[in-house]
């Protein structure tokens, strides 16, 4: 299989491509993302951290009603995100994730508020996802539905970065961990 992007306004192909599979998707070919995968891409020219939509096809291979959200991270699905800079709160980095059976959207304002809904699927059942954002808002679609509310605004997710000083901007972004 080939993990370039069917549709890019910059370089289709992938920074890195490692541990990937291929089998059939919705409309052609799907990839198969799991432990130890990843899959990276150029910011420039296809993705504006301003405002956009990222949107996929979506198949657990769990089921997401039978998880409990938490701090387990073994349990945390990541679907889209820029690197995790080391204060993300205010960084405006982008993540669009599966905590325990919630999915949600985080833009990682200064108050750190993100939206959240449940997975309205289970095990090995294709859904439509959708994470939009500007400067306003953010929302989350679920099979062209619009689903979810503001969360808790409180992110479980640990602040320490892997990735060094945040620079404002992300050069890469990547398609599930």
């Amino acid at each position: 299989g080939d993990a370039s992007a069917a549709q890019s306004a910059g370089d289709p192909k992938p920074v890195t491509a490692k541990n990937l599979s291929f089998g059939e998707g919705i409309d052609g070919k799907a990839v198969f993302i799991g432990s130890g995968s990843v899959l990276e891409f150029l910011t420039e020219k296809n993705l504006r951290q301003d405002r956009g939509t990222v949107m996929m096809y979506f198949k657990p291979v769990w089921d997401p009603s039978s998880v409990e959200a938490g701090t387990d991270k073994s349990k945390w699905h990541c679907l889209f995100s820029e690197l995790r800079p080391e204060k993300r709160a205010g960084s405006g980095a982008l993540w669009f994730w599966i905590h325990g059976s919630s999915l949600r959207a985080d833009t990682s304002d200064v108050s750190d508020s993100y939206i959240q809904s449940s997975i309205l699927s289970g095990k090995n059942e294709w859904m439509h996802l959708a994470f939009s954002w500007d400067g306003n808002e953010k929302k989350i679609y679920i099979n062209g539905k619009r689903a979810g509310g503001a969360g808790d605004g409180h992110s479980p997710l640990d602040l320490k970065s892997k990735s060094g000083k945040n620079s404002g901007t992300f050069k890469n972004f990547f398609v599930g961990t």
